[in-house]
């Protein structure tokens, strides 16, 4: 069935345009580059040509050896990284999927409950009478 004919438009040309694939609140086919294929043929070229320069210059652009670091820096590096590793592997590992509770969550024991209860002037008496009818 076509619901398209029913629909009340401005326009009736509208109604049997395409609908434009919306994301974010725009338009995607406003971003479509119809020529991107050429300009990433150009791109690519333009890649070569600059690899061919490097070689001819005498730099392999494959090998990163130009570094500001000596060998003993690069020791360190490599082991501050080691370390970075383990220590977020340890983390995963022994990290707790039990959700953390803070002190006001967890609650007082019966001793400092009582405590406090006859800070605030309750008797004995009937203190003893809340705690039987709570335990009842």
């Amino acid at each position: 069935m076509d619901h398209k004919s029913k629909y009340l438009l401005k326009n009736d040309e509208w109604k049997l345009d395409i609908i434009p694939e919306i994301m974010d609140g725009k338009n995607i086919s406003d971003y479509i580059d119809p020529e991107i294929l050429v300009i990433l043929e150009q791109l690519e070229m333009e890649e070569e040509d600059f690899i061919e320069e490097l070689k001819a210059d005498g730099i392999d652009p494959d090998n990163d050896s130009e570094s500001d670091l000596d060998e003993e820096n690069i020791e360190y590096l490599d082991e501050i990284r080691q370390k970075k590793h383990e220590l977020r592997v340890d983390h995963q590992i022994k990290g707790s999927s039990k959700p953390q509770l803070t002190r006001k969550t967890k609650g007082i024991d019966s001793k400092e409950m009582d405590r406090n209860i006859r800070r605030i002037g309750v008797e004995e008496e009937e203190l003893e009478n809340i705690k039987s009818e709570v335990r009842a």
